[in-house]
């Protein structure tokens, strides 16, 4: 058992992110958290080395070359068959926003998808990511902060995200210090992607060096 000394959390096991690249099998362990007070929120955290967001009009084609890019390396994986039109049905959601993070160079660093339904008042964090190069640059809990915040200010009732065991390590510390809780979660076994060709050996090697 862990304990966030700054949020109070529950960590998951540090165990459960490992990977046995030989083993025919991943065990994967998913996560449902939520915040339904905004007042739990510490507040937007200003963006490091002069970073930018930018809020874009939504395409299926910016949301899949992400998928992939940025999601790669954390074996993101239920969306790689996705046809042109399940993507364009994707970023037809109720209320779906777009956002880019950008260096100071106008490089793009990373981005962002979130959802809302007004009449249930729900926001969702659809997808959230930094591409490789930008891993590092501490700039993951500023950018997030940031996207929580502009979920607040549309005046949402409660914000979901989901993350899980195969995603970076520091990804439920971060959230939970965005006062988010855990609401559910489940464990469920997978195929070992690697060996179904579901993901590359690149993108595996890239997962081992940004995990260092």
């Amino acid at each position: 058992m862990r304990l966030d000394a700054k949020s109070g959390a529950l960590l998951p096991d540090a165990h459960l992110y490992d990977l046995d690249l030989e083993a025919d099998y991943w065990s994967v362990h998913q996560y449902w958290l939520m915040c339904r007070d905004p007042l739990l929120f510490p507040g937007k955290q200003g963006l490091p080395h002069g970073m930018t967001i930018e809020e874009v009009d939504p395409t299926a084609d910016f949301a899949k070359q992400m998928y992939w890019e940025v999601g790669g390396p954390w074996i993101w994986s239920d969306r790689r068959a996705y046809s042109q039109q399940q993507w364009l049905d994707y970023t037809a959601l109720l209320g779906f926003r777009q956002f880019k993070l950008r260096l100071k160079d106008g490089t793009l660093a990373g981005y962002a998808e979130t959802s809302f339904d007004p009449d249930s008042g729900q926001a969702e964090l659809e997808y959230f990511g930094l591409l490789p190069h930008a891993v590092g640059m501490k700039a993951g809990p500023a950018f997030l902060s940031q996207i929580i915040g502009k979920l607040w200010d549309a005046n949402c009732s409660r914000i979901r995200i989901s993350t899980c065991t195969l995603d970076h390590p520091g990804a439920f510390r971060v959230y939970s210090r965005c006062g988010f809780v855990r609401l559910s979660s489940h464990a469920i076994s997978v195929p070992n992607a690697l060996k179904a060709r579901i993901i590359s050996p690149q993108e595996i090697q890239i997962r081992t060096k940004l995990l260092r």
